[in-house]
């Protein structure tokens, strides 16, 4: 992986680890299974918080998930909270410094390890026009290599994403 482009977005201060302050109740939200994963990487930084469930999460979570929407509501009931990252004054990640993410590629949560790809039915989208990755890549292929991914990995993610959701078994 060309960790160098991800460190340099970072450093800028536009990395995808980054949400608008106040945008809090659509940060994504961390599974069970990857709070155990990540938790020996971190155990000196308080790296997830509780959020709420809130319709702003369901509108968020049905536009990535559109077939989905019965499981995300069982998934994420309201007046329940779920984890998510947890996020400085100016709503970037704790686990994000200026080299990049802090924690091990193996690690990392499965909706970081995706960006800026995702699944809509059996095609991979690339999501976020402001990532310095597509903007350098001249193209998918590239992309694809400067991220060390590939679409096996992209669809093997994107399923563990969904198991560790609830949404597939």
């Amino acid at each position: 992986m060309d960790s160098t482009v991800c460190a340099r977005c970072a450093d800028r201060g536009t990395a995808c680890c980054t949400i608008a302050p106040g945008e809090e109740a659509v940060c994504f939200p961390l599974s069970p299974w990857e709070i155990e994963r990540i938790a020996p990487h971190a155990p000196d930084i308080a790296w997830h918080v509780a959020e709420p469930n809130s319709l702003e999460l369901h509108a968020m979570l049905q536009r990535l998930f559109p077939m989905e929407a019965a499981g995300l509501i069982e998934a994420f009931p309201l007046g329940r909270d779920h984890e998510r990252l947890a996020t400085d004054a100016r709503g970037r990640c704790v686990l994000l410094d200026s080299f990049g993410c802090l924690l091990p590629v193996e690690a990392r949560p499965l909706h970081c390890s995706l960006f800026p790809f995702w699944m809509k039915g059996r095609e991979i989208m690339i999501l976020d026009a402001d990532c310095l990755a597509i903007g350098e890549a001249r193209g998918p292929a590239m992309l694809f290599r400067s991220l060390a991914m590939d679409p096996d990995r992209v669809r093997s993610l994107f399923a563990s994403l969904r198991v560790s959701l609830g949404l597939a078994a």
